[in-house]
């Protein structure tokens, strides 16, 4: 069905695309990397769940219950069966529906055209399309104009869930950057199939001798219709998934979103050490408060020299003192205050880093 210059002309065209994300992927798997995964946000896993049920449908109408009846597989017939023969052996499997009476019509009218034309172009299609005759010569393009109402939806469909579930407000972040590609990929899915059907020559079907040689290819299409969206919608949560938790595709933040994070946490600083500062004004000011705050520190300071008498204490603090290096400590305690004092002398760094130290 798909020849080798149809593959090279959509590799040419998805490659450009598809390949960096690729590189990506493999990158991010095979590259150490310290960033630690972290949970599934509760917007991006709602985004998660619908892609499912999209993929799942999507299976579900490659079952025989949702796909159009093919009447020459069901009774097994060649396509040189004449149509009281075909329908025959039809009535005996089940009962003849209105539209198998509209395909008995239409064959009747245009013999084998009309049966090749039932294989590229489905049942419906060869029923109710209004512009033109199975024995005209233009026929295939009509029934292909006519085929649109039906072909396109299930695409619009597919691109609606995709553009649900990559929306920054529903979704988040992590899956709106994945919007370009989700919309890339639901109108190629669309543009291979109406490529595909527009292209396909029906008169393959013409020297078949036999049940098993005939091309469906109206239901090969729709099947591969069907897993190509479950397939889209499988590798878009899968990607949606790594990124949203941080196990792939991680991206650093922008210099702009960096300044904007720092900014808000220094504003949060200067909130609390401000609200800090009116609660301790306002304790100062208050007779009876500040009364209540000299207590306290005057019985903790009584409490800590209670317990810093008892001998079960002593011996405590005497044996976690004893196992204390005090001359790394003392070095550690010399760069912490050259880092926060900048160069000072030698004398004074000393003698404050042996103050930290003790």
């Amino acid at each position: 069905m798909i020849s080798w210059t149809t593959v090279q002309s959509l590799l040419l065209f998805f490659g450009p695309i598809l390949l960096p994300k690729v590189l990506a992927l493999y990158r991010s798997f095979c590259a150490p990397s310290n960033v630690v995964p972290v949970p599934l946000p509760s917007s991006t896993a709602r985004a998660l769940n619908l892609l499912f049920i999209s993929a799942v449908l999507s299976l579900a109408t490659t079952l025989p219950y949702f796909t159009p009846p093919n009447i020459f597989a069901q009774t097994a017939s060649r396509l040189q069966t004449t149509d009281a023969v075909l329908f025959k052996r039809l009535s005996v499997l089940r009962e003849l529906t209105p539209l198998d009476e509209a395909i008995r019509a239409v064959f009747s009218i245009g013999g084998m055209d009309a049966r090749l034309l039932y294989m590229r172009f489905g049942p419906d299609t060869l029923t109710s399309c209004p512009l033109t005759d199975p024995r005209d010569t233009g026929a295939a393009r009509a029934y292909y104009i006519c085929t649109l109402p039906s072909l396109l939806p299930p695409h619009l469909f597919h691109g609606l869930i995709l553009g649900l579930v990559t929306s920054t407000y529903i979704a988040g972040y992590h899956a709106g950057r994945w919007r370009t590609y989700a919309t890339i990929a639901s109108a190629g899915l669309a543009v291979i199939e109406l490529w595909m059907l527009g292209n396909y020559d029906h008169a393959v079907n013409t020297g078949t001798h036999a049940s098993w040689e005939i091309n469906a290819f109206f239901w090969r299409l729709r099947f591969m219709r069907c897993i190509g969206v479950a397939l889209v919608d499988a590798l878009l949560g899968l990607v949606i998934y790594l990124s949203a938790t941080q196990r792939a595709f991680v991206t650093p933040p922008s210099p702009a979103a960096r300044v904007q994070a720092s900014t808000a946490q220094i504003e949060s600083a200067l909130m609390r050490m401000n609200m800090l500062g009116g609660l301790r004004n306002a304790v100062l000011r208050n007779r009876k408060l500040r009364g209540r705050m000299e207590q306290f520190w005057s019985l903790d300071e009584q409490i800590m020299a209670d317990v810093l008498t008892d001998q079960e204490v002593l011996d405590a603090f005497r044996g976690a003192h004893g196992t204390v290096d005090r001359s790394r400590l003392k070095a550690e305690a010399e760069m912490l205050v050259e880092k926060t004092l900048g160069p000072v002398g030698a004398d004074s760094a000393s003698t404050a880093a042996s103050g930290a130290a003790h």
